[in-house]
This record gives C-alpha cells, structure tokens and sequence, in this order.
C-alpha cells in the first residue's frame, strides 16, 4: 500500500456498524465524490436486504405466499444464489433461513431470472451473508469509478482490500488480544460468538449449538468479503470435514483461533 499518494479517510455508521472508507490514489481530484457514492451505495443496499423495512427485497419475499413469484433486485438474487451455495457446501452449517427444521437438501425457495420463488414456507434471512456482499459490491463501485486506486473498507468485522499489494489485518481475539494476519486474499470476516449471546438487537440468529466454546474467535479468508462472512458461520457450527471442504470448494482460509491466537 502506498500511502504517499494522495488519500481520503471517511467514516460513518453503516450496516449496524461504523463503515470505513481509506482510498488513496494519484489522482486526487475524484476521491471524496467516490467516497460518497460508496456511502450512498451502503445505505441503498442496506434498504434491500433489511429485516425491518416492509418494503425491503427480503420482506417482500418473506411475506409472498407459497407458490407465488417476487421480483427483486439483481443484487439480492446474486446474494440468495451465493447464500444458498453456501448452505449447500457446508450442510446446512450456514443457513439462510430462520427456523432449524428446513433440510438443507431441499431449498423451500428457487430462484429464477428475475425473482425468487417460495415452494414450500420459510422465511429468509441473509444477515449472515448481506454486510460481506454489501462490501463487495462498494469496491466494485471503487474499482469501476477509480481504476487506479487503492481501497481499504471496514465494515466491522468484515474488511476488503482493493488494489493492494499487501494486506495487513488485526482480529480481535476473545481474549481482546489483537492477533496479526498477513492475507493471501482481498478479505477477511471475523465472528465472535458472544456477539449473539448478549446483543439482543442482533441481526444474526442460530439454531444450533456451535462446536466451539465463547474462548474462541473464529476468521475467514477468501476472496470476497461475502463468502468470507458466510464461512465464519460454518467456522463456527461445522465439523472439521465440513469446514474443510468448505474451505477447498471456496479457495477461501478458516481459522478457528483459541483466545490467545492459536489455531485450533
């Protein structure tokens, strides 16, 4: 990374967390107007994919009946199809549906050309994946609007790097020790499970029992920041041979680390 270069720093709160914007490049004159167009893209994705918003893609979806056809953005039917994939790879150890009696064999959804179909009920909630996708789709906002540049975002536990030759990252361990990572991908998402057990406006829900206790942090690195996400979930609730093969069919890294940064 070349912090020589003319840079801007802007921060503000975003999907649920303070999103984090460093760009830098040669040419200065379009950084802050970029910056801002990323901020606006934040919240308009946001608005899609929010629980509490009736007129969100998810609701929308979530309050069609069984049998009947939702039109909705391309960006949710990218992430539902991610989101599924996910949930497939990892057995259900990722899930995009509240509710634990869903077989992740069967999808109670399809999803068509323009829209998602309900097969059977459900109701869909992509909390787990929606903040890494989010952050990708802003730095292919960077990369389409400043093909030069070189971006950080920071959205909470979920950062990205755009354009960067070296990747230097910091995971809070359990034990609020910081644990220094080097990536060999553009991102990393961090979970920790006491974020769920104590946070009850939490957006994340789970239905199992995780196979790790709350001294543990768990870290994904791929190279998306929705894949990312999604796999810190199956980090936490999947046997070893699920994770692994999770990790393989990604090209992605998780790292189950104790809380004084060991791997598990």
């Amino acid at each position: 990374m070349n912090f020589s270069k003319p840079e801007v720093r802007r921060a503000r709160p975003a999907l649920g967390t303070i999103l984090r914007l460093h760009l830098w490049d040669d040419d200065a004159s379009l950084l802050g107007s970029v910056s801002d167009e990323a901020f606006a893209r934040a919240e308009a994705l946001e608005k899609i994919f929010s629980k509490f918003r009736a007129d969100s893609d998810l609701s929308r979806v979530n309050q069609t009946p069984i049998g009947r056809e939702t039109r909705v953005t391309p960006e949710f039917r990218g992430a539902l199809i991610l989101a599924l994939e996910v949930w497939r790879t990892s057995k259900g150890a990722f899930t995009p549906f509240n509710g634990g009696s869903i077989s992740w064999t069967r999808s109670p959804v399809v999803v068509t050309r323009d829209g998602v179909l309900k097969i059977s009920e459900c109701t869909l909630d992509l909390s787990g994946i929606a903040k890494g996708f989010i952050v990708d789709e802003l730095a292919d906002l960077i990369r389409d609007r400043l093909p030069t540049a070189s971006a950080v975002i920071d959205a909470g536990g979920d950062l990205r790097f755009v354009n960067c030759s070296e990747r230097p990252a910091h995971v809070r361990l359990a034990s609020q020790k910081l644990r220094a990572l080097q990536l060999s991908r553009d991102s990393v998402a961090t979970s920790a499970l006491t974020e769920w057990l104590h946070d009850p406006q939490s957006s994340t829900v789970y239905h199992e029992p995780p196979v790790h206790s709350a001294d543990y942090t768990v870290s994904a690195v791929a190279d998306t920041c929705a894949v990312a996400d999604a796999l810190t979930k199956v980090g936490w609730f999947a046997p070893v041979e699920t994770r692994l093969a999770c990790a393989k069919h990604f090209g992605a890294e998780i790292l189950v680390m104790s809380a004084n940064g060991e791997p598990q």
